[in-house]
């Protein structure tokens, strides 16, 4: 029994931790519902838009800030690990203080600008002190996302995962179950508030666990600087995409449509949450992989990664397919009828667990310029045709054109793995000589 039982434990310790990963991330996705289904049950689909755009805005908008380079403190601070070291402090503060500057150089430009920029969304009926709070909460954003990053690329997962992913929803919760936010403009402070609080506890844990000693651990700037440029195209570019077709639904529908949109996608994009979790979690030990020249354990590494995310979705995925009216009515009975948008946004959400890790392992081996090709592709696709297909199907139209760019995308992502590095992710292994 003994020997049975280390036998089970040796195969399933691979999936220990992002699965524990992963539950911090889901408790994280359910507290985000939860914010969601208050303000509809409450307020209904314009609150509901209302709170989409802001918070929405002000991710992109961090993205931005951030770049590249969340996913290049990914593939280069593991080093230290590998060495073992701790990273130095001015290392910490550096990529820190990049992108907390461009973040405030942004809500900067932002403020000055609310007037065309709020005419581009069509002059919706936003709360008062929204582009305010947008600013304050797109500064928080980026502090969370990099704190996060540097501390899952030092193997401190589940509290990166809780940090970014948990902490903000649960406590915005907290603030709302004790009527501290009764309104949409509320619920954004409180949001913000929570954000704050989540920050700090990041920036304690990353100071402790970072030194301040001569001999720790120092980035190369220039070599993160030279992985983060592409990659910073093609964090904005996916960002931009989902950011882009709330503005376009916004101008064109108003905050009645976007609300049920972002409704329906938020049920969708609840999957690729669970996708991207377990590929940040695997993120760090390919790039260990990749750095230590051994492509046959980051090939095996990205596999289990593909693998355990499709047997998560594929079940959730279908019984989400065959339940949607019932879902979606739980936030609203109105929510009810965007039920085909859901469905049509989980096919391009299938798509993307089935090839998620192939865009990892090509920003992992060094070739974030491919990834930056293939999403500023897709991107302009989006940009050019989801106006046709709002006017003349409206959110549905707009599901269909993200879901077929998504798997466009997926499958391009697949077939440069195979031929830059042959590695087959799908089975994770070598492809044969």
């Amino acid at each position: 029994m003994g020997t049975l039982q280390a036998r089970l434990l040796e195969k399933l310790q691979p999936y220990i931790m992002p699965m524990a990963s992963l539950g911090v991330r889901g408790l994280g996705v359910l507290a985000g519902f939860a914010v969601t289904i208050y303000i509809g049950r409450l307020f209904g689909p314009v609150a509901n838009g209302q709170y989409a755009i802001v918070s929405q805005t002000a991710i992109f908008l961090a993205m931005i800030a951030i770049g590249g380079l969340d996913l290049a403190v990914a593939r280069e601070f593991p080093q230290a690990k590998v060495q073992g070291k701790s990273v130095s402090r001015r290392s910490l503060a550096l990529v820190l203080g990049q992108s907390l500057g461009i973040a405030i150089a942004l809500a900067g430009i932002l403020t000055v600008a609310s007037g065309p920029f709020l005419h581009m969304l069509g002059r919706p009926d936003l709360p008062q002190g929204s582009i305010l709070l947008l600013c304050l909460i797109l500064l928080s954003r980026t502090l969370l996302r990099m704190l996060a990053t540097i501390l899952r690329a030092q193997s401190y997962f589940l509290t990166s995962q809780a940090i970014e992913m948990l902490s903000v929803p649960l406590l915005t919760v907290v603030l709302i179950a004790a009527g501290l936010a009764g309104t949409v403009s509320e619920i954004l402070l409180a949001t913000l508030i929570a954000g704050c609080i989540a920050a700090t506890g990041g920036m304690v844990v990353a100071w402790r666990e970072s030194s301040g000693a001569s001999d720790a651990w120092q980035v190369d700037m220039r070599k993160l600087y030279a992985t983060a440029w592409p990659l910073w195209g093609v964090a904005i570019a996916q960002n931009f995409a989902d950011w882009y077709g709330l503005v376009t639904i916004t101008a064109i529908g108003g905050l009645a449509e976007t609300g049920l949109f972002r409704v329906a996608s938020q049920f969708a994009v609840s999957f690729s949450i669970i996708t991207l979790g377990l590929l940040g979690t695997y993120s760090t030990p390919v790039s260990a992989a990749f750095h230590a020249n051994d492509k046959e354990l980051a090939a095996k590494t990205a596999g289990q990664a593909t693998m355990l995310s499709l047997a998560l979705v594929l079940p959730l995925a279908l019984i989400v397919l065959l339940l949607a009216p019932y879902l979606l009515g739980l936030v609203g009975p109105e929510f009810a009828a965007s039920a085909t948008v859901l469905r049509v946004l989980l096919l391009g959400q299938i798509a993307f667990t089935f090839a998620g890790s192939a865009s990892m392992v090509l920003a992992m081996s060094g070739h974030p310029r491919i990834n930056l090709w293939v999403n500023l592709m897709t991107t302009a696709a989006i940009v050019l045709t989801a106006p046709f297909f709002v006017r003349t199907w409206g959110a549905t139209g707009l599901a269909a054109c993200i879901s077929s760019l998504m798997a466009f995308r997926a499958i391009s992502c697949v077939l440069a793995v195979r031929r830059l590095e042959g590695i087959d992710v799908l089975r994770g292994r070598l492809i044969a000589e």
